[in-house]
This record gives C-alpha cells, sequence and structure tokens, in this order.
C-alpha cells in the first residue's frame, strides 16, 4: 500500500472496517480520500478502535519517531510507511496482552529499553526437526517501565514458527505486524550480539 504523504495530519483519521475486518487509516486530502489498510483484526483490537478517531500528538510524535529509528533499514519508503501506521495502530489500538516469556530465551542483561528501538527475541522451542530457531526482529512500539516488559511489533517479512511449547505443544507462527509483549530480560538490542553471546546461543 502506498501510503499518501501529507502533512495535515488533523485530516488522518482511525477507522474499523467490518467487510474486510481491519483496522484502516483514511488521509483526508483536497483531492479525495486515500484509505490503507492495518493488519489488526477485531480480534486483537480495544474498544476504542471502532468507530471514528483523529490522529492524536502522540500518534504524530511516534510516527516521526519509529520512522527515524527505521531510517538506517534495509526497508522501501513504503515498506517502513506500513510498518510504521502498523505500530502506530498497535500502540493505541491493541487489546492489552500478558507477556510470553516463557516461549523466549533469557538474557541476562535484561536492559530496559525504548519505545522505537529495533530488538531481537530468539525463541526457546523449534519445530522438531528444525534445528536452531531463527531470531525475531522486533520494534518497540511501548514500554512498561514498572512491570520491566515491553510491547513488540514483528517486523520481518518472513514468519517465525516456534513450534512445541512446553505448555501445548502447539507451534505459534509470529507474522509482520504480530504483536506480543516480553519481559526486559527477553529482548536484546542487537548491538549486544557478542562473539561469547552467539556461541551460546549455538547460532555462529
Amino acid at each position: 500500500m502506498n501510503y499518501v504523504k501529507f502533512n495535515e495530519w488533523e485530516r488522518f483519521k482511525w477507522h474499523y472496517n467490518a467487510r474486510i475486518d481491519r483496522l484502516c487509516v483514511t488521509i483526508i486530502t483536497n483531492v479525495g480520500e486515500a484509505v490503507g489498510q492495518t493488519l489488526l483484526g477485531k480480534v486483537n483490537l480495544n474498544e476504542k478502535a471502532f468507530g471514528e478517531s483523529y490522529f492524536t500528538k502522540d500518534d504524530i510524535d511516534c510516527y516521526y519517531e519509529f520512522m527515524q529509528r527505521l531510517a538506517d533499514l534495509s526497508f522501501s519508503y513504503d515498506e517502513k510507511s506500513m510498518i510504521v501506521f502498523n505500530a502506530v495502530a498497535t500502540r493505541r489500538f491493541h487489546k492489552e496482552m500478558k507477556p510470553v516469556d516463557p516461549i523466549f530465551r533469557t538474557f541476562s542483561c535484561g536492559k530496559p529499553v525504548e519505545v522505537g528501538e529495533v530488538v531481537l527475541a530468539f525463541p526457546e522451542y523449534t519445530i522438531k526437526g528444525s534445528g536452531t530457531p531463527k531470531e525475531a526482529d522486533f520494534l518497540v512500539v511501548e514500554v512498561d517501565y514498572v512491570n520491566r516488559n515491553c510491547y513488540l511489533m514483528q517486523i520481518s517479512k518472513d514468519p517465525i514458527v516456534i513450534g512445541e511449547t512446553a505448555k501445548d505443544k502447539a507451534d505459534i507462527s509470529i507474522k509482520l505486524g504480530t504483536c506480543i509483549r516480553l519481559s526486559f530480560d527477553r529482548v536484546i538490542r542487537p548491538s549486544a550480539l557478542n562473539y561469547e553471546l552467539i556461541k551460546t546461543l549455538n547460532i555462529a
């Protein structure tokens, strides 16, 4: 989806489209309306998502923050726009979630992260016979410093499948736009992946 570049933020509004089961963003221009879909469906939305809501100052600030954080990554402008609009929507309209810590590996540092940071998380379990799981790339969309955890949105195009979890023996697929909640000690900044850590994770 090519999102329209338009600076009059008061003309940006959120609304849920039941026909396609997606939260959408509408941009009102002088020549009509442009509508973009997010990846959020009804099952993930809180009650604030139903009806029309215009962009807030927090939406705008987060949009620029997320775009700046993604600036040096290898995404096209359209891909960055799609990721960022989904991140802003997730921050404002996603249902509250419980942490899913048990299915991700623990790191000793456990340092707080910041909104807009790109971080990694390593699944604890693999699909049977698949070997070491690939890491998941997430954008931090919200931080709860009191409980030392954060909301993360997957930004990789390739789904991450976590297999045979200890609790239910089911496969879990984390796709582009999927939101999860993890404690600080389950995520790590890419810069912290030094040689010793790589050896520990067996991903060398």
